[in-house]
């Protein structure tokens, strides 16, 4: 329905890049879902790729039209879903390249409207990103990496209330939980994400280890408690690699 729906925005504005960047958005998730489940599906790899050339044509002609601050985060936010594909496809050098290029693009953004809080959405996933990868391939590819500094533009772009703040607390819900536990952090963005997309399992699985490490002891836990509680008994299911237990 998403994809249907980016493809409807790009006919309705057919000059504009940002229905298209939600599309590139749209496959690239279904591609991270697919990637989890270990599968890959060259149709969806290539309806990605085409979604990729249209955006950055068309970016390319707001840029040389206009030059104004909104160019480069349609373009850094096109690279960064790139990026995204090729480090779920364990294409590292790829998605080093590509996410480079994004937060090249992003700091311009940055640089010709300062305090641009869309454009901290891919540098501090950049910075976060980069400060994950291993010693050695930091040094391979003269890396620094910054987890807390991208953490810190994360929540800037979430608090901010711009375009981008609902993204930005998908990726600090998932960062805060799943991969730098500090639950008390995490707390306002698993709310968030959880209470936005109830069906979504990714955000179901986050708000069950959420309430699970804050004690169910709190009102806060609690509730999140209960309304998986509910949603299970309505019938939803996550699917098998979810890994997910009701009890």
């Amino acid at each position: 329905q998403a994809e249907a729906e980016a493809r409807e925005a790009i006919a309705l504005q057919p000059g504009h890049p940002l229905p298209c960047v939600y599309l590139q958005a749209t496959l690239c998730s279904e591609i991270q879902e697919q990637s989890l489940d270990g599968r890959e599906d060259p149709a969806l790899l290539r309806r990605f790729d085409q979604a990729t050339a249209l955006a950055q044509d068309l970016e390319s002609a707001w840029e040389r039209e206009r030059h104004d601050p909104w160019g480069p985060v349609y373009l850094g936010n096109s690279l960064g879903a790139r990026a995204l594909v090729a480090m779920y496809r364990h294409r590292l050098i790829r998605s080093y390249t590509d996410g480079r290029e994004s937060a090249a693009a992003l700091r311009l953004a940055q640089k010709r409207l300062p305090g641009q809080p869309d454009a901290d959405l891919g540098l501090g996933q950049y910075l976060y990103f980069c400060g994950r990868l291993s010693g050695v391939m930091r040094f391979f590819l003269v890396l620094h990496g910054d987890i807390p500094g991208g953490i810190a533009r994360l929540k800037h772009c979430a608090d901010s209330g711009c375009r981008s703040s609902i993204l930005a607390k998908i990726v600090l819900a998932r960062i805060l939980v799943e991969e730098e536990p500090d639950y008390e952090a995490a707390l306002p963005y698993v709310q968030a994400v959880y209470g936005r997309y109830l069906l979504n399992w990714a955000y179901a699985k986050q708000a069950q280890e959420e309430a699970l490490a804050l004690g169910l002891v709190r009102p806060e836990a609690q509730a999140l408690a209960q309304a998986l509680r509910a949603q299970w008994r309505s019938g939803w299911r996550p699917p098998d690699y979810a890994r997910m237990d009701p009890t």
